[in-house]
């Protein structure tokens, strides 16, 4: 489950691989100019993932994605996110689409053990009619047990859609880690999606593990989901491995 900070089909519109890099540096300039402002609070990051996977469905189609966020925390609980992935299209060529993302939000620690946050986030996919489908604001609360379990409920609201019916979707989330030795954890996680105005719904989880060491971060995760889902989703609903690499500056 991903923390709240400022720091987942070809066509005429797809990115070529000099696009794809320049949105990668957009991404990191706005993450350094952040810090120049408040090092002590901003953290930037670079990656790459097997596959960009939002709620059990993968973007892109195959290739490594390349990944990049910057992340803004304050002390009175106010956080920030911005990021970007790149999403290879093919194997086979050297097209890309992008992925886009923002989230604003404030986190509260309960007490010693639990933690709550709220966050506003949207996901865009600029100039790709392939991915526009998967565009969409979500207002979402999360309640934490230390760094154990997350339960999370997110409000979905897809914005091209030209009517009410499968606009409006409500996610809910479970999330566990367990610690392992040497800074390795193991990490599962179970969702329903439920589409308001329509008969749509589809459950997906994932089964992995995750290691860090200092400022590198790597995971494993296989995720799984419903026939619902791939009836929808065709192979971006496929049971699948997913592996990513990222460091930490």
């Amino acid at each position: 489950m991903s923390s709240l900070c400022c720091h987942r089909r070809r066509t005429t519109a797809s990115w070529p691989r000099g696009h794809g890099r320049r949105l990668l540096q957009a991404a990191l300039i706005a993450g350094v100019t952040c810090a120049g402002a408040r090092a002590e609070s901003i953290d930037w990051s670079l990656g790459v993932a097997s596959a960009t996977v939002l709620r059990g469905i993968a973007l892109g189609a195959g290739g490594v994605d390349l990944q990049a966020a910057a992340s803004y925390a304050d002390e009175a609980g106010w956080r920030a996110n911005l990021g970007v992935a790149a999403l290879h299209s093919k194997p086979s060529n050297d097209r890309w689409e992008a992925q886009l993302f923002w989230r604003f939000g404030y986190a509260h620690q309960i007490d010693d053990d639990w933690s709550a946050q709220l966050a506003h986030t949207r996901y865009a996919y600029p100039e790709s009619s392939a991915l526009r489908r998967y565009a969409h604001d979500e207002l979402g609360a999360t309640l934490a047990f230390r760094d154990l379990l997350y339960l999370s409920v997110a409000s979905l609201r897809r914005t091209h859609y030209e009517t009410s019916a499968g606009r409006y979707s409500v996610a809910y989330d479970v999330v566990a880690r367990h610690a392992l030795p040497s800074s390795v954890w193991a990490g599962a996680g179970l969702g329903y999606l439920d589409s308001r105005g329509s008969s749509f719904a589809y459950s997906y989880g994932h089964l992995g593990l995750g290691a860090q060491w200092g400022a590198v971060l790597a995971q494993l995760n296989y995720i799984a989901t419903d026939d619902a889902a791939k009836r929808r989703y065709g192979d971006a609903a496929s049971d699948r491995w997913a592996a990513s690499l990222s460091r930490i500056f």
